[in-house]
């Protein structure tokens, strides 16, 4: 387990928020980390490895300086899998997932002539979900997934209500594939294709089932469909 000295990384914290005339309520904005885990780990409580990153990363020093752990392992041990999307028009999909998701734009690199190289959105109450884009670079072979007649990749995100956020991307220029319906596995899901064509799974949790419990549901769901 990577261990912080969470005792030196917040003195080191407050001396550039009080040098940089910020509230922790903007480093939290700036780091994805939420003010209330903030506040808590400040107290003495505990936070994932991936928020401490965050934080170390926000005033620019090695991570070495607050651990003992080499950067390789600490990023090792918190890997997780994440999206880089290619779309024709990453403007208009960025207004898009703040439009109709609530995603809050971090980072944008534009070309001179207006492409963009680069985009981070945070999506979540806490930001902890990070989607990155640009824009198509066919020259490199990058090509969003109207260019291949739409992708074998779908994006699944939980929601408190599925029908409304589906509803709201609707309005914000998404295509209904499939509407809001209970499947066999405790969810509601409905299936959309954004304006950039890359297909969007929005699902409520209904009810939670062990893995038994779902595999059941599933022969059920398989033999009535041989049945029909």
């Amino acid at each position: 387990m990577v261990r912080f000295d969470a005792k030196a990384l917040y003195a080191a914290l407050d001396a550039q928020r009080a040098a940089r005339g910020l509230t922790w309520s903007q480093i939290a904005n700036d780091t994805g980390v939420s003010a209330t885990t903030i506040a808590r780990t400040r107290d003495g409580g505990r936070m994932e490895v991936d928020g401490m990153l965050a934080l170390v990363r926000w005033l620019g020093v090695p991570v070495e300086t607050f651990t003992n752990e080499p950067l390789a392992r600490a990023a090792h041990l918190t890997a997780r899998p994440g999206h880089y999307l290619r779309v024709s028009d990453a403007a208009r999909a960025i207004a898009f997932y703040v439009n109709a998701f609530g995603a809050r734009e971090i980072v944008r690199l534009v070309e001179p002539g207006g492409r963009v190289a680069h985009a981070e959105l945070r999506f979540g109450h806490d930001g902890a979900a990070t989607i990155m884009l640009s824009d198509e670079y066919p020259e490199y072979g990058l090509r969003g997934p109207r260019a291949f007649g739409g992708s074998a990749v779908a994006m699944l995100m939980y929601v408190n209500d599925v029908d409304a956020a589906c509803a709201r991307a609707v309005d914000a220029g998404a295509q209904l594939v499939k509407p809001p319906e209970p499947d066999p596995f405790g969810d509601r899901t409905a299936k959309l294709l954004d304006p950039s064509g890359h297909e969007w799974i929005l699902a409520t949790r209904l009810e939670t089932l062990t893995a038994g419990e779902m595999q059941a549901r599933f022969a059920a769901m398989m033999n009535g469909a041989g049945d029909a």
